[in-house]
């Protein structure tokens, strides 16, 4: 054995030591990863196509058809896609907006970012409080104006309860994201914006054409954070509207705890099944957007 395969050896040696004790102390994780995610993924995927969870009888994808032959589930379905879509795209443009108007701002701006966090750390309580609070504030004026004939409903009521809904996501979630697009914006290469200027490029062209394209991957996480969020909406509008909301405001949270209570576990399934294959899709529709008109300056 000359000295090179000698030395070889001992590097291929201490290489498999060291995976070794990698793997040792990634072991841990891995079965925590498998008893808590894996295995009951696979227990919903087993349930959906089951009867009942007692007997296990096989229907195969009954479940999900009946789904949509009930009336609550489509409503609560509906009512959760508006916010996830509605929200989330009109959450990241207002976030955007503020972001862009904050990097050119000289004057308070770290009081600015802090204010608008602190909606995003308040406890669901606090964040349900104020929302009665502002429409106990708005009822007033609504009251005021039926004395002078003029007709309005209550801010809880159904025709405002998505509504109201998302003005709470959009004003709870929103601090966020102005500072990771703030963040971001700052390691966009200021040379190529300084260039573009000289150019003649405007303050909207650049934000544009320079920008979002830099700050692409960040929009797409913010889309798919957003999304995520949307659907855990359950707290503060169970704590606004109680265990019965109005149509409006019924959303597939509402529908899981639902089926939870009455113990349908194939349903709720199913459902939960078809919401996470409703978010995979836009997953891939965001990231194949982001490789289609993203990917930075280098292009």
């Amino acid at each position: 054995m000359n000295s090179a395969a000698f030395f070889r050896s001992i590097y291929d040696h201490r290489q498999r030591r060291h995976n070794l004790r990698a793997l040792g102390f990634m072991l841990p994780g891995l079965i925590g990863l498998c008893i808590f995610y894996i295995e009951p993924f696979f227990t919903v995927v087993r349930f959906s196509l089951c009867d009942n969870t007692v007997e296990h009888e096989f229907v195969g994808v009954s479940n999900f058809t009946e789904l949509f032959e009930n009336g609550s589930f489509r409503h609560a379905f509906y009512n959760s896609m508006i916010l996830a879509l509605l929200g989330t795209f009109v959450l990241i443009a207002l976030s955007l907006s503020v972001a862009e108007f904050l990097s050119h701002a000289k004057w308070f701006t770290s009081v600015l970012k802090t204010i608008m966090l602190v909606p995003f750390v308040m406890p669901a309580a606090c964040t349900a409080l104020v929302c009665l609070m502002c429409t106990d504030h708005c009822d007033f004026f609504i009251g005021l104006f039926r004395q002078f004939g003029v007709g309005g409903k209550h801010s809880l009521s159904d025709e405002y309860a998505l509504v109201l809904i998302m003005f709470l996501f959009l004003w709870k979630n929103m601090g966020y994201f102005v500072l990771l697009f703030c963040a971001s914006m700052i390691n966009v290469d200021q040379s190529v914006i300084e260039a573009a200027c000289l150019d003649g490029a405007g303050v909207i062209r650049v934000f544009f054409k320079i920008k979002l394209r830099s700050i692409s991957p960040s929009i797409v996480f913010a889309l798919l954070l957003s999304v995520m969020s949307s659907f855990g909406m359950y707290r503060e509008v169970f704590l606004i509207y109680g265990t019965h909301p109005p149509v409006s405001a019924y959303l597939i949270s509402h529908y899981l705890n639902n089926t939870m209570h009455e113990m349908n576990y194939s349903k709720m399934s199913a459902a939960a099944l078809l919401i996470m294959f409703c978010v995979i899709i836009m997953s891939v529709v965001f990231i194949a957007v982001e490789k289609r008109f993203g990917g930075g300056m280098e292009q």
